[in-house]
């Protein structure tokens, strides 16, 4: 999503094809929304947020959740973002453009969950890393 008048850039939502329950036990309504879900819990230190809504810091990542999919929810997200800035919204309800917001581009996103007993064979080594290696991460 964009505020409105913004000429490129695009958003992604997830589609309509239901969403799987969480692993072991897990809340299943923290697939329906998944960048809402994690910047009001584990990523809430990279957040700049409100009641209804929340996003990235935008040097960090381009999403956004909503508490909702409302028209406040989406007022609330556009207070969170300036002239040109564009957002990824993923969610699980369909989302029409808002008085300061449009949307460039949708697209259905499958989400999947491991729902096997096995975990995975751990292959290679865990490496700690150091300042020194960022000119090689960049």
């Amino acid at each position: 999503m964009t505020p409105s008048g913004a000429a490129d850039g695009g958003a992604l939502h997830a589609g309509e094809h239901g969403i799987a329950a969480a692993p072991t036990g897990g809340d299943p309504r923290q697939l329906e929304r998944p960048p809402w879900s994690a910047l009001t819990t584990t990523h809430s230190g990279f957040a700049l947020r409100n009641d209804l809504a929340c996003r990235y810091r935008p040097d960090i990542a381009p999403m956004a959740g909503v508490r909702e999919v409302s028209a406040a929810c989406l007022e609330a997200l556009a207070a969170l973002m300036a002239p040109g800035d564009v957002v990824g919204l993923f969610d699980a309800m369909p989302v029409s453009p808002g008085r300061d917001l449009a949307v460039l581009m949708h697209k259905a996103i499958e989400q999947m969950v491991y729902v096997g007993s096995e975990f995975a064979p751990v292959a290679g080594e865990f490496a700690s890393l150091t300042p020194a290696d960022v000119p090689a991460m960049m």
